[in-house]
């Protein structure tokens, strides 16, 4: 049981990682939109 606990927090702390990635991508789009938009005009 101890091991089926330890994927469970492995696949967790993945998945938070993967939230936390997903946040920095949209960050980093929404920076590259707005600077085009701002090279755009």
């Amino acid at each position: 049981m101890a091991h089926l606990s330890l994927i469970v927090q492995s696949e967790r702390r993945k998945k938070n990682w993967s939230c936390i990635d997903s946040m920095v991508a949209n960050v980093y789009n929404c920076e590259l939109v707005l600077s085009y938009i701002g090279y755009r005009l």
